[in-house]
């Protein structure tokens, strides 16, 4: 085994350290937090979540074996790298959740057009979806192959447009599929709710979740769960205890079936490459870090933005990688690819380079930090959007959330809804503890 010349240290041994630092790193920072924000602020757990992760992924480099790609040479520059946009999110959203005392109610009548139009949109399908849902579930409980079956199906799946009108309206279902959640939890902290609108956004919040379910996605389910759960969070302190008595048996039910769901996914996937679920679900959370460890400032090939912003950069260039299959097939010189995970950090070295990735990743913290500046006890309507979607961008564990046309168009739809209601503040005519 090579050894570094001068300490007699193998670099096996020295990645082991580069690991371990790396996790001290996030433990003193995570140990710091706590102490400034307490243990239940929603930055801080979110800070203590990749904590775990760093810790795991030792376990994982030391009894694991890499999938598909190795984890050689790994540097701590990268993982320190990683770790510092990773914690200054965190921080950003621990200041959010330390301030809120209050919550603003916007009373303008435009916020009931959004809640109809959502509900409108995102059930459009639901007959459909809810019949595949249900089928899906039977089979994954009882057909030890059907999670593989459905893996095989997304796998191979090539994304296709439609033409005409049904194209428009199924992509203005599926961004009102990704506005429900946070619509639906904010509307719960209302003192007086309209129970067509409460039951409409509560189906609607549900509907990604239950077709991840039905094609077989764990990462649908786990994005979809994580921002409903950090939603949550956020919300907690301004919800009536009737509302919490209320929301615990229908969560712990829901919750229930959806992670039957994911037990069974995760179950036919290790029996079908022949992995230890728990070793399977390990690799999952943590080979992030082991794949930007080592390969994060040398990956040979960048995307230039089409995992990240393809949305974007097709209005202005026309050699755009619009799905997995298209940027797998056009960047084959990188070392690694997006078959495995490299976290939302990772993702945007990979498409701009370190450099332009770093610039990239401020300039995101920038857009963020100005929109919820200055954090007040009264936390408005156009911040409540802004921090889900800074939930959702540290629910990127695995890669970046807001990737292909689908996940940018949340992206806008959300941003700009956050901007309009910014601008209508006037409209938020009280304070409710």
């Amino acid at each position: 085994m090579e050894k570094l010349s001068g300490f007699g240290i193998s670099k096996l041994h020295m990645e082991e350290l580069f690991l371990v630092i790396n996790s001290i790193d996030y433990l003193v920072i995570f140990h710091l937090l706590r102490k400034r924000f307490g243990w239940g602020n929603l930055g801080v757990l979110y800070f203590l979540f990749y904590t775990i992760l760093s810790f795991l992924s030792i376990h994982l480099y030391i009894t694991g074996t890499p999938n598909l790609f190795d984890w050689k040479e790994i540097n701590l520059f990268p993982l320190l790298y990683q770790q510092f946009f990773i914690a200054i999110f965190c921080i950003l959203l621990a200041r959010i959740d330390y301030k809120a005392e209050y919550i603003a109610q916007p009373q303008s009548y435009i916020i009931y057009l959004v809640y109809v139009f959502v509900i409108t949109f995102s059930l459009l399908d639901i007959i459909n979806v809810w019949e595949d849902f249900s089928t899906g579930i039977i089979l994954l409980a009882t057909d030890d192959q059907y999670g593989a079956e459905l893996y095989n199906d997304l796998s191979e799946m090539v994304y296709t447009t439609r033409s005409g009108a049904k194209q428009y309206i199924s992509v203005i279902a599926n961004i009102t599929k990704h506005l429900a959640p946070i619509l639906f939890l904010h509307y719960m902290a209302y003192p007086k709710k309209n129970i067509f609108i409460l039951l409409g956004l509560g189906c609607s919040s549900l509907v990604s979740i239950m077709s991840a379910i039905s094609i077989g996605s764990r990462l649908g389910i786990v994005q979809e769960m994580m921002n409903i759960i950090g939603g949550i969070w956020l919300m907690r302190r301004f919800y009536s205890r009737r509302i919490i008595l209320w929301m615990r048996p229908i969560g712990i039910a829901f919750g229930t079936i959806i992670m039957i769901g994911f037990l069974s996914i995760t179950l036919s996937r290790a029996g079908k490459t022949n992995i230890n679920p728990l070793s399977f679900v390990e690799s999952y959370a943590s080979q992030s870090f082991l794949y930007f460890g080592s390969h994060g400032f040398n990956n040979e090939q960048i995307r230039y933005g089409d995992r990240t912003i393809p949305l974007l950069k097709s209005i202005f260039a026309k050699d755009v990688a619009r799905s997995y299959i298209d940027r797998v097939d056009k960047y084959k010189k990188m070392k690694i690819n997006e078959k495995v995970f490299v976290s939302f950090v990772g993702d945007c070295v990979f498409d701009y380079g370190v450099i332009g990735g770093t610039i990239f990743l401020f300039l995101l913290y920038s857009m963020f930090r100005t929109l919820l500046l200055p954090i007040g006890e009264t936390l408005y309507f156009d911040k409540v959007v802004l921090t889900y979607m800074l939930i959702w961008l540290l629910n990127g564990f695995y890669a970046w959330p807001y990737s292909d046309f689908g996940g940018n168009l949340s992206f806008i739809s959300l941003l700009l809804l956050s901007l309009f209601f910014r601008k209508s503040r006037k409209s938020y005519v009280y304070k409710q503890k």
